[in-house]
């Protein structure tokens, strides 16, 4: 039960992610996962969504840029690297979902890009609702999976796929509920055997 170090290597495009883990101080035990790429990815994906608007996003690069290049080595590397990381996403985001400075894009060129987009607000909400549950699910079965992994050589590694089953079932149950999509009707047999799954396979029986 020591507190032994643990050591870790990045590859080059993960060390900017260091620096969140810094300032909050949360590393990963001797015999815990290293869940900063994961951490990292959906971490850059929820900063371009919070932001959400394209124009404020390249204010922000340009504001940073500017800085990097004014104080060049006295800037602090990862931080920086960050803070374009993050506002690219930004960017991307608003791009994608046609928002510039809250300006009406109809009939220009940033129309076409604007792939996720409605053309009603009621549409939009519906559509980004599927998103954001589509993000949480996906989130959700990279946990279970990755314990999946982990438990490969135990039979309790069946009840993370029981959980991944129960996952997508509610998933599409909520999808219908929420947003209006339509509820597969296999789905309720796929959600019932995940969760006869996941009883029968976590229990301290199974622990061989």
């Amino acid at each position: 039960d020591e507190m032994v170090p643990t050591l870790i290597e990045h590859p080059s495009w993960l060390k900017p992610v260091a620096t969140v883990f810094n300032f909050i101080e949360t590393y990963p035990g001797y015999r815990e996962r290293d869940v900063s790429p994961v951490f990292y990815v959906f971490l850059v994906l929820f900063y371009g969504m919070i932001i959400g608007d394209a124009g404020y996003g390249l204010v922000f690069l340009s504001i940073f840029g500017a800085v990097h290049l004014i104080k060049g080595a006295k800037v602090p590397k990862l931080p920086m690297m960050l803070m374009y990381v993050f506002n690219a996403a930004a960017v991307v985001w608003g791009a994608l979902t046609g928002a510039w400075f809250g300006i009406d894009i109809d009939g220009t060129v940033f129309e076409q890009i604007a792939v996720i987009s409605a053309d009603n607000p009621k549409d939009q909400m519906a559509l980004m609702m599927i998103i954001c549950f589509t993000i949480g699910g996906v989130q959700m079965s990279i946990a279970h999976l990755w314990n999946f992994v982990c438990k490969i050589n135990s039979l309790k590694a069946i009840s993370e796929i029981g959980w991944l089953m129960t996952l997508w079932a509610a998933y599409f149950l909520a999808m219908n509920v929420i947003a209006g999509v339509e509820y597969p009707s296999f789905m309720t047999y796929v959600g019932g055997a995940g969760i006869l799954l996941s009883l029968i396979f976590s229990g301290d029986l199974t622990n061989v």
